[in-house]
């Protein structure tokens, strides 16, 4: 992202709601989507897609993502 602010998620699907629920815990924890990435083992582009909705989180991978934002995984998941 070139600096550029998010484009809006609805996050009325239960995608668009974790990946509001990612973005808010990674802003809160004052990373970048790089450090964020860097702790999980993620690509960055697989973050972005997921932080922007385009696509959802792969169950397999809610762990690393949790660890690295300092919370647990049902944090991330809608209406847990």
């Amino acid at each position: 992202m070139s600096g550029r602010p998010p484009k809006p998620i609805n996050e009325k699907t239960f995608i668009g709601a974790m990946a509001a629920a990612i973005r808010a815990r990674r802003v809160k924890a004052g990373l970048s989507v790089d450090e964020a990435c860097a702790r999980a083992k993620i690509t960055t582009a697989a973050w972005y897609d997921w932080e922007s909705a385009r696509n959802a989180v792969p169950v397999r991978t809610l762990p690393a993502i949790a660890r690295a934002l300092g919370c647990k995984a049902k944090a991330l998941v809608p209406n847990s």
